[in-house]
């Protein structure tokens, strides 16, 4: 399972171009391992998260999710469907 921010999906300018590369990597690994562990009974599951409650967002007004909250959330429901 990874934890992800929904702005590995777009390019923003808003800290840096880096930055957006560098998402945009971290989003496309979970379809890598996907791929090598197809046919294995594995599941490979990404989350996609909005505005979190994390150093980056800090300064920022308005709801935040607990990333750590949506990654026991998630490895629940993970346990579930298994």
């Amino acid at each position: 399972m990874d934890v992800l921010s929904v702005l590995s999906w777009v390019a923003t300018t808003a800290r840096s171009g880096s930055s957006s590369v560098a998402r945009a990597a971290q989003r496309n690994m979970p379809d890598g391992v996907r791929v090598e562990l197809a046919g294995r009974g594995v599941l490979v599951q990404d989350v996609h998260l909005g505005a979190a409650d994390t150093d980056m967002t800090a300064g920022s007004d308005g709801p935040k999710i607990d990333p750590g909250e949506v990654a026991r959330a998630s490895l629940g429901q993970a346990r579930l469907d298994c």
